[in-house]
């Protein structure tokens, strides 16, 4: 599973994924540049 979230999100993301061993679960984090802009979104 992939979650695409804030890089602001990421420490917490990780920590929650770790807890649970959640290993097929990867995250991909935004830039900071597209914070609030989600028609930018690729």
């Amino acid at each position: 599973m992939l979650v695409i979230a804030c890089g602001a999100l990421a420490r917490e993301l990780l920590a929650i994924i770790e807890l649970n061993g959640l290993a097929n679960v990867s995250i991909e984090c935004l830039p900071a540049s597209l914070h609030n802009r989600p028609k930018e979104i690729p």
